[in-house]
């Protein structure tokens, strides 16, 4: 395991844990930062009422770093029973369980209803989609079920892939570029 820490909110220079780097594929902190930086600055993004949904989560750093800059709801999707018992550790670690759901299975199998009944109070939606490489044809799947779903709701799509994915349908895309690492921020 390595440590990953939060880069900004209340939970700021804390530490994470991190699975085995066989069972996730973590953001990298520099990348994790470019991203909170155009959600915050560029799009203002009021994590205090949003409910975050971080699909494929690994071990939660995302998700994390959401609670940490005031997101009270969010939702961590991973198919590794390793990998959503490390973000149960830190959330209880932490201390911010309370604002946690923690869901193994394949970000696919999710029904809909349970995500949109997890997000049905929340004045908006921001949804990570952090799959393995080489699956963006699960990927694309996802971004447009669930494109359709919060199709009128406020809704930001944070994608993160190793290859351009075409986007359609959203009012804005910012892209964010770290070595092999394309990241897209599309807003519904």
């Amino acid at each position: 395991m390595h440590k990953c820490y939060i880069r900004c909110g209340f939970l700021k220079h804390r530490f994470i844990q991190s699975p085995p780097a066989n069972v996730t594929r973590p953001t990298s902190n520099i990348l994790k930062e470019a991203i909170f930086n155009v959600l915050q600055h560029k799009l203002y993004y009021d994590f205090n009422n949003s409910s975050v949904i971080d699909l494929f989560a690994g071990f939660g750093a995302l998700g994390i770093e959401s609670i940490s800059v005031g997101s009270k709801n969010v939702l961590f999707v991973d198919s590794s029973k390793i990998a959503t018992e490390c973000i149960k550790g830190n959330l209880m670690t932490l201390k911010i369980e309370t604002f946690a759901s923690i869901v193994c299975e394949n970000a696919e199998l999710v029904p809909d209803k349970f995500i949109f009944d997890f997000t049905k109070t929340a004045g908006s939606v921001l949804i990570f989609f952090d799959p393995p490489y080489g699956k963006t044809d699960c990927l694309i799947e996802q971004v447009l079920r669930l494109q359709k779903l919060f199709t009128g709701k406020a809704a930001v799509f944070v994608i993160e892939s190793n290859q351009k994915i075409h986007l359609s349908g959203f009012n804005a895309v910012y892209n964010i570029r770290h070595g092999k690492t394309l990241v897209s921020i599309a807003v519904l």
